[in-house]
């Protein structure tokens, strides 16, 4: 067994580190011609070196972390976390949570200074970075708090069942118990989903509402043009960590809000930020925030099917006499997780490719509703704001990119205002 884990691990980052290689050799030494729409020479070359300092620093922290993998893999280092922690708590549900959340905080901690290196030195040298270290540090703390939560609530029920499983002993498990698993799961994924904006964000961000009067008239307006009931309009306090901009739209029943970073309202003019808004309502009124709910679910439920396929097979894969010499569910878990790894490199396939059609779709919806050349000209902007890499290798921007690069997005616009105009 010990040998498919470490084949899976090293499957999965040779493809990622692949990918990330092909894509560095992809980046045009000149400026070419079709580019100049978006960036000057100059700026090109800004751009270019961000995208190398980024991808040298991704190449050094993965590389970091696959070696982490190998070697507590190869040298039992899971097996001893898992004893010990055996040792200093009583309960099986405490020792099955304690022993994924204390994974989760190592490998944060371990991430530490490479994320430390991106926001001071590589966004730092390209004025991106406005976060000081003190926000650093407490953002740092807060995720590896919520994580370890979050990774808690998913690992409860997953250990109810098991234990419900051995008080069984051999006979097979009601399908009751297996329904409320699965509901529960969904439920919760459901509700982060729907509430993220409402639970989430404020723990890092102030929410506050707009002020710009003319600014908010305008949205209204527009909402009760598209018949949205919009409860709310905030701003968040963006500018306190980065000057990149985004806007998003989040609704659960009745209940709408939009919420735009303070860095759009002020970088971007009137006519762009509408662009951009009217994207946003695209993406509600297309139901691409229920396909993406639905889209979790079905993942959850095809993840969930393999699940209840290995629990056939959970006590070879258990027993010392392929892997660990100890009975514990959670080793069998995380070796699960490990040897379905290469799973994780098809499902952003799927995701990635899905999440770009919707932005094409958003980016018509938008310039149907409003005005092209101001989403083209607000893309742009947004471009030239992040630095984006425009000549993406293929291969990485199927497994990568959740939007069409910037020049595609562009190409796509014109063809639907030619077809507009016709």
């Amino acid at each position: 067994m010990k040998k498919y884990l470490i084949i899976s691990v090293i499957l999965y980052f040779f493809v990622w580190f692949w990918l990330d290689i092909l894509n560095y050799l992809n980046w045009p030494a000149e400026l070419p011609k079709e580019f100049s729409q978006v960036y000057n020479a100059k700026e090109y070359i800004s751009s270019t070196q961000y995208s190398k300092d980024k991808f040298f620093l991704k190449m050094l922290s993965s590389f970091t972390i696959w070696l982490i993998i190998l070697f507590a893999l190869i040298f039992t280092l899971f097996w001893k976390l898992d004893n010990f922690i055996w040792k200093i708590a009583k309960k099986r549900l405490i020792q099955w949570i304690l022993f994924f959340v204390v994974l989760n905080i190592i490998f944060k901690i371990i991430d530490l200074p490479f994320a430390y290196y991106y926001y001071f030195i590589i966004e730092e040298k390209f004025w991106f970075n406005n976060m000081s270290l003190s926000i650093f540090i407490f953002d740092n703390l807060k995720i590896i708090l919520l994580s370890s939560v979050l990774l808690a609530i998913y690992i409860w029920p997953l250990m109810q069942f098991s234990l419900k499983e051995k008080e069984l002993k051999n006979k097979k498990m009601p399908k009751k118990y297996i329904f409320y698993l699965y509901s529960f799961l969904v439920w919760f994924i459901t509700f982060m989903m729907i509430f993220w904006s409402s639970i989430i964000i404020p723990m890092f961000n102030d929410l506050k509402q707009i002020e710009n009067i003319e600014l908010k008239k305008e949205i209204l307006k527009i909402a009760k043009k598209e018949n949205i009931e919009l409860e709310w309009i905030y701003i968040i306090d963006w500018s306190k960590r980065s000057s990149k901009a985004n806007a998003f739209f989040t609704w659960f029943g009745p209940t709408k809000k939009i919420v735009l970073y303070d860095t759009l309202i002020k970088d971007f003019d009137k006519e762009e930020i509408i662009a951009v808004l009217y994207h946003e309502i695209g993406h509600y009124k297309l139901n691409h925030i229920i396909y993406n709910l639905l889209l979790l679910i079905f993942l959850l439920t095809f993840l969930f099917w393999l699940w209840l396929k290995y629990e056939n097979h959970k006590n070879d894969l258990v027993t010392g006499k392929i892997f660990f010499k100890n009975n514990s569910v959670q080793i069998w878990m995380l070796n699960i997780l490990i040897l379905l790894l290469p799973l994780f490199i098809i499902f952003p396939i799927l995701n990635n490719s899905i999440s770009r059609y919707y932005e094409y779709q958003a980016d018509n919806y938008s310039i149907e509703k409003y005005n092209p050349e101001a989403m083209k000209s607000a893309l742009i902007k947004l471009s030239k704001k992040t630095k984006s890499n425009i000549s993406p290798h293929f291969l990485y921007e199927i497994f990568y990119y959740s939007h069409p690069s910037i020049l595609k997005r562009l190409k796509n616009i014109d063809n639907k205002k030619n077809l507009i105009l016709k």
